[in-house]
């Protein structure tokens, strides 16, 4: 099995919202292809603003330029029915759509997971819906 390539995600800051939503509003539009409606092509900014505010939207740069994204909250969001309070949720990863095939998603899954225990919570938890089929077995194979 190949190696996994360890990578170094951190913490975004105002100025990669735009890459951000762009990440969203393409990856959106390739799911679209898929028969797959995943989220609105105008993803709301202010959700990315608040996720800063609250240290919880994580990046991914190669140079200057953002290739991948993903939150990491505390709130379980509606498809997870559980107050378990020592636990992370990881929403919403994204990857370049020119970087797919690169393994960009599973190092940010590992990296993710490493994040979880090092804030000390005992459980990752993948907020993603289970009647995406897409979805579904992407985070499977991680």
């Amino acid at each position: 099995m190949e190696k996994l390539k360890r990578v170094g995600a951190q913490l975004a800051t105002v100025d990669d919202i735009e890459q951000v939503l762009t990440m969203i509003r393409d990856l959106s539009q390739w799911l679209k292809t898929k028969g797959i409606q995943q989220w609105s092509d105008a993803f709301p900014r202010d959700v990315l603003e608040r996720e800063i505010s609250r240290d919880e939207l994580f990046v991914l740069r190669d140079g200057d330029k953002v290739i991948a994204s993903v939150a990491l909250s505390t709130k379980a969001g509606e498809l997870w029915n559980s107050t378990n309070d020592n636990a992370l949720y990881l929403h919403r990863l994204t990857v370049l759509r020119s970087r797919a095939g690169e393994k960009i998603g599973q190092g940010m899954m590992a990296w993710a997971e490493d994040e979880s225990k090092r804030k000390g919570a005992s459980l990752l938890r993948l907020v993603c819906d289970a009647n995406n089929p897409f979805l579904s077995s992407y985070y499977k194979v991680l």
